[in-house]
């Protein structure tokens, strides 16, 4: 679940090539600085500029569960 700044480039190369992005997968926000204000992720941020769907789930080690909501939400196997 990466998202630094580096992983913007590739988001918005998939944007660009005219792909189906069906949804971004994100860390949570996050308190920064010394006002503790809340920062979204880079990716999130440009996710949300171009109205994608953006989830930031706790963790990615879900069990069973959280990887049958996955395959429900996107209609994968």
């Amino acid at each position: 679940m990466g998202t630094p700044e580096f992983a913007v480039p590739a988001l918005d190369a998939l944007i660009r090539s005219g792909h189906e992005i069906v949804g971004v997968f994100a860390q949570p926000d996050e308190p920064a600085g010394r006002g503790r204000s809340v920062v979204s992720p880079p990716v999130k941020k440009l996710a949300l500029q171009h109205r994608l769907t953006v989830h930031q789930p706790p963790s990615l080690r879900g069990g069973s569960e959280q990887r049958a909501r996955s395959h429900e939400v996107y209609n994968t196997d």
